[in-house]
């Protein structure tokens, strides 16, 4: 995942985040926030929201299926 964000100085940048799909990469995700905040390449209001986001994706993991659910189509579209 591809997030652009601003330093504390206002610079923009990109940075990558691996997909939240299981707590390995959970967990890999909020060592990298941490350094990108520890380093100053995020800003603090960025860094919170992220770390929220954090916080919903591990408690819904025991939740999560990753799996497409029987009888689900991707390519089914909805026609107005």
């Amino acid at each position: 995942m591809n997030l652009n964000v601003k330093n504390k100085i206002g610079a923009r940048r990109t940075i990558k985040l691996p997909t939240l799909e299981d707590a390995n990469s959970v967990h890999a995700t909020l060592a990298e926030i941490m350094r990108l905040l520890a380093t100053n390449q995020i800003e603090q209001r960025a860094a919170t929201l992220m770390l929220y986001a954090l916080q919903i994706a591990s408690a819904n993991l025991r939740m999560t299926s990753l799996e497409p659910h029987q009888g689900y189509d991707p390519d089914f579209r909805h026609e107005n």
